[in-house]
């Protein structure tokens, strides 16, 4: 038998996707050599286009074994693996095809896939300019890696280097508009989403991304439209449905609130994650009945999953089921396995406020190798450290040193601090839009701007942004060096604005005692603030210290209090319980709060 003439025939039988042609010529090489590397290659091929990925693997893995310098067949190898989201075992076989042929640019433009959905885009981008030639696919790698490391005007020409040379690239004009809605600019994003979205109607995602960019800018039936879109796509888009409802509640649709996750289920009766977010929208509007109704059809339906029985454990513990919602929390553990953190978190959250500070610690340890910067975490540390006594609740809050108000320096181009204040108001009040608080924030009786304030491009915001980071770039310099601290080992020479927006408050407005889960320095920079003389004591001062576990007066003590005044920023760590106490009249408070992370 002619082997080549044999495998030659498999492989064109294979381009034709004649997959019974190729498959027999395969078998019959094999049957005469068993061992013979190309014909094991082509028929893990054979088996991956039929979608029987396990076979797949095996014939590519035999096919390795019996020519180990086969670059070819250690790309195959590593492209099922990256399919079937092993990305390590997959980096590990494209190093292996490149050892064995370093010019093999499909290993290598796939190595560099890999490395970005390993977050090591650094290493990405070194990958990526070895790859020839420079095409539209691999400049929107590029800039997906670029933006990640917050090169983000490099970024912005790699996108658009892409979609001159491909304007049907339709994932970089998707690309593209994300970038711009992430440094503030979603108005110059809505063309590349509304062509993005001409070449690729029937991509969630991408529906999603054109949605939230007409939100920001204020066209909210057109958002409406496309997030109802996106879900139409995908029925289990959550964040498409977290998005919808959330517009509808901002917007008094009441009514509609939640009737996409109806309509949804319908069509995908079987998405665990559908009911469980579902369920987590209706307990965030205080509807905590139809909430545990909806984890309850979702259980029946479905084989108990970690995020069901977790969600069930929250809503029986509200409701007073303190045996049962343990119970959910042992289960919900013990299905995640190694995902179980963040169920760890929030079971310590509900043995505290149950006295049961001891047993917490214990979750929150178990919780803190998974989830080492977590926010909320310290705060309940620091808590049960109190309750019990523990000095060490002194040492992580140390509210004298780590609270700090100060007044901003009067931007560069204001005659005085009043001027620029006024002029940032009006601006600001332009943005709060809406007639309701967002359902999953902390403030109350108010409103809450959308989209990363400081990145928007108004002269006066670029102001406050420059007179910001003077003022935090002083707070990181005073602070003392501790590297056994979780708030003072995170210090470092540079700083970036995770988050940032407005709030704007009613009389009798306040915030609830929150933390900033995922900041580090987080902050109240008070625009304009009511006249409280005459009011009730301490009217409109942030609070610090009083938690919002739940756990009633005898339990909670506020440790500071600062009374602001207009054009006074107070940073402070982000595990840090803050609230506000009301004030009453028909005065306005707009403040723009920002969190900080580390460079």
């Amino acid at each position: 038998m002619d082997v080549n003439a044999q495998i030659a025939n498999g492989l064109a039988a294979l381009r034709r996707r004649d997959l019974k042609r190729a498959e027999a010529s395969f078998q019959q090489v094999l049957l005469h050599a068993p061992q013979q590397a190309q014909a094991l290659h082509f028929m893990g091929a054979v088996r991956q286009l039929e979608g029987k990925h396990g076979e797949a693997e095996q014939f590519f893995r035999h096919a390795t074994d019996a020519a180990p310098t086969d670059a070819g067949a250690h790309n195959s190898l590593g492209s099922l693996l990256s399919t079937l989201g092993r990305n390590k075992e997959a980096l590990a076989s494209f190093d292996a095809a490149l050892k064995a042929d370093p010019t093999l640019k499909q290993a290598r433009s796939n190595r560099a896939l890999v490395l970005q959905r390993l977050g090591r885009h650094a290493e990405a981008l070194e990958e990526l300019q070895g790859v020839t030639p420079v095409t539209a696919s691999v400049l929107n790698s590029r800039g997906l890696s670029l933006k990640e490391c917050g090169r983000l005007a490099e970024a912005e020409k790699a996108f658009g280097d892409a979609v001159a040379i491909q304007p049907d690239h339709f994932r970089a004009r998707h690309n593209l508009g994300n970038l711009l809605c992430t440094d503030g600019r979603a108005r110059e994003a809505i063309p590349h989403y509304r062509e993005a979205v001409r070449l690729a109607p029937k991509v969630a995602d991408l529906r999603f991304a054109f949605a939230t960019a007409l939100y920001d800018v204020g066209d909210m039936a057109g958002a409406d439209q496309e997030f109802r879109t996106a879900i139409a796509l995908k029925p289990d888009h959550t964040d498409a449905h977290e998005a919808l409802n959330r517009l509808y509640w901002q917007h008094g649709k009441r009514d509609l609130h939640g009737k996409s996750y109806q309509v949804a289920l319908k069509a995908a009766p079987m998405s665990a994650p559908l009911y469980a977010a579902f369920a987590r929208t209706l307990e965030m509007a205080g509807r905590n009945t139809d909430a545990l109704a909806v984890v309850e059809e979702g259980l029946r339906m479905l084989a108990p999953t970690p995020e069901l029985v977790h969600r069930r454990a929250r809503l029986r513990m509200v409701a007073g089921d303190e045996q049962g919602g343990l119970a959910d929390y042992a289960a919900a553990i013990k299905l995640a396995g190694d995902g179980a953190a963040t169920i760890s978190l929030d079971r310590a959250k509900a043995l505290t406020r149950l006295g049961r500070y001891g047993e917490a610690l214990e979750d929150l340890a178990r919780a803190e190798a998974a989830l080492p910067y977590d926010q909320e975490l310290w705060a309940y540390r620091g808590l049960c450290w109190r309750l019990l006594g523990d000095a060490r609740e002194a040492w992580l809050n140390n509210y004298d040193a780590f609270v700090q108000p100060c007044l901003i320096d009067v931007p560069v181009g204001y005659s005085n601090r009043e001027a620029f204040l006024q002029e940032l108001r009006d601006v600001l009040l332009a943005l709060h839009d809406k007639s309701a608080q967002p359902i999953d924030q902390s403030l109350r009786g108010g409103t809450q701007t959308n989209g990363a304030l400081l990145n928007r491009k108004e002269p006066v915001i670029a102001a406050l942004r420059a007179s910001l980071s003077r003022a935090v770039e002083r707070y990181i310099a005073a602070l003392p060096d501790d590297p056994t601290h979780p708030f003072l080992s995170r210090k470092s020479d540079g700083f970036t604005f995770s988050g940032s927006w407005s709030v704007l408050l009613r009389g009798d407005g306040f915030h609830v005692n929150h933390v900033h889960p995922k900041g580090w320095i987080s902050s109240a920079f008070y625009v304009g603030v009511p006249d409280t003389t005459g009011g009730t004591p301490h009217a409109g001062a942030i609070k610090f210290g009083e938690s919002g576990a739940g756990l009633g007066p005898d339990r909670e003590t506020v440790a500071r209090r600062i009374q602001p005044q207009a054009g006074m920023l107070v940073l402070f760590p982000s595990y840090m319980w803050h609230g506000t106490e009301a004030f009453t009249g028909p005065a306005i408070r707009i403040t723009t709060p920002f969190d900080v992370l580390p460079a």
